[in-house]
């Protein structure tokens, strides 16, 4: 029944509802198997062919007879060549893996969305040569064999199986591997939102703890507590995974307009916005720099008031170090982090084909600026060290005097 049209729903194969394929009293379905028979001018036949495979068969029986017919290849060429498949919904292209290199990077240079697929349909196929000459082959995606051949061509029929599966081109196996690194990138920047966005967050909440535990009214300082810390990195570390799911969908294999190679891009143009300013510019650049900034000065003042409190010395001490070591781990951010931001920016407005833009120095750029963004995340650590005497004591006494 699957065949047939039902209102509201697409089929198997994602097509959308026809209503001339409704379902009717005595009515056939219509069906995309697209058998094919070609007569030359005095009326005999010199090509049949037909398929499996769903919506997949119209594209590749057309395909088959536009390699044999017109480009001029053999019967066993033509059912073996690599094929694309478009039907519009979903709007993307479907390749074989062994598609040649300059046709995908051709199609992404256009704007296509692409996807990769394997065995969706098998061709089987006839070839007149010769008045007394009939050549038939049979599609090796899903096994089989055709009746009717000699020896000669069933050995070369094997020949060519053994040519495609173990002597493929360079240039195709270097694709499968750049397209499956690709294919990688899209849970990897699914990782690197959430765990960025969460580094982040933990460092504002860290600055704003510190200004509260330095504040002069008790009820700001009784405000927080660890019970509520734990609370508030759980419940945003939970933001963030729901944040970053329209990642792991709208993230799809691309070519970079900056480098020309395959890589993960944004087919969607609205969330291509937003994360050129809402998650680039203000998440991980404005925001938290802005509320380290702001409270972190706060804190700075608060502590600058201490001599003028009744507080114990050890105390005293302690808020010192803390806030010293968050102010330190604040400016040392706004000078590795601002550089990446505005090098992703200028990656996002300028256009990569002008010739007033050198793409090998914009490149540079952002590779450098791309190594200085990842101190933050590897040197909170040796900032602590650097900073604070108290923390330093601690790690040697753990280090030596507990596990030496």
């Amino acid at each position: 029944m699957d065949d047939f049209s039902q209102p509201g729903l697409s089929n198997y194969y994602g097509y959308a509802p026809s209503p001339a394929n409704f379902i009717k009293p005595f009515k056939r379905p219509m069906s995309s198997m697209s058998p094919i028979i070609v007569t030359d001018s005095s009326g005999q036949v010199i090509f049949i062919a037909g398929g499996s495979g769903g919506s997949r068969i119209i594209s590749s029986v057309a395909q088959v007879a536009i390699y044999n017919l017109w480009l001029g290849k053999s019967i066993r060429d033509a059912v073996d060549m690599p094929r694309l498949h478009q039907q519009l919904i979903p709007m993307e292209i479907e390749l074989e893996k062994r598609f040649p290199v300059n046709v995908v990077h051709g199609l992404l240079s256009k704007g296509h969305t692409i996807s990769s697929f394997r065995g969706g349909c098998v061709v089987q196929a006839i070839e007149r040569r010769h008045a007394d000459e009939l050549w038939a082959v049979c599609d090796a995606r899903k096994g089989g064999a055709p009746d009717g051949l000699g020896y000669k061509h069933m050995t070369k029929s094997f020949q060519n199986w053994f040519r495609r599966t173990f002597r493929r081109s360079k240039e195709q196996k270097l694709l499968e591997e750049e397209v499956e690194k690709a294919r990688l990138l899209t849970p990897k920047y699914y990782c690197l939102q959430v765990c960025a966005l969460t580094s982040y967050t933990c460092m504002c909440l860290a600055t704003i703890d510190q200004f509260l535990a330095t504040s002069l009214h008790v009820y700001r300082q009784q405000f927080i507590n660890i019970k509520k810390a734990y609370g508030l990195c759980v419940f945003f570390f939970i933001i963030w995974l729901l944040h970053g799911i329209p990642s792991l969908i709208w993230y799809n294999l691309g070519l970079s307009s900056i480098k020309g190679k395959l890589t993960c891009t944004i087919t969607n143009p609205v969330f291509n916005v937003y994360i050129a300013y809402g998650y680039l510019l203000i998440l991980t650049g404005v925001l938290p720099i802005c509320i380290t900034v702001l409270f972190g000065f706060l804190a700075y003042w608060n502590v600058r008031q201490i001599p003028y409190r009744t507080v114990p010395l050890v105390r005293r001490e302690l808020d010192k170090q803390l806030t010293s070591m968050v102010l330190v781990q604040i400016v040392f951010n706004c000078f590795i982090i601002l550089p990446y931001i505005i090098c992703l920016f200028l990656v996002d407005i300028l256009d990569p084909n002008s010739e007033s833009i050198n793409i090998s120095d914009l490149n540079f750029a952002q590779d450098i600026s791309i190594i200085l963004y990842y101190l933050y995340f590897a040197s909170s650590f040796y900032i602590y060290i650097c900073v604070s005497k108290r923390f330093r004591q601690q790690l040697m006494y753990v280090l030596i005097d507990i596990y030496h």
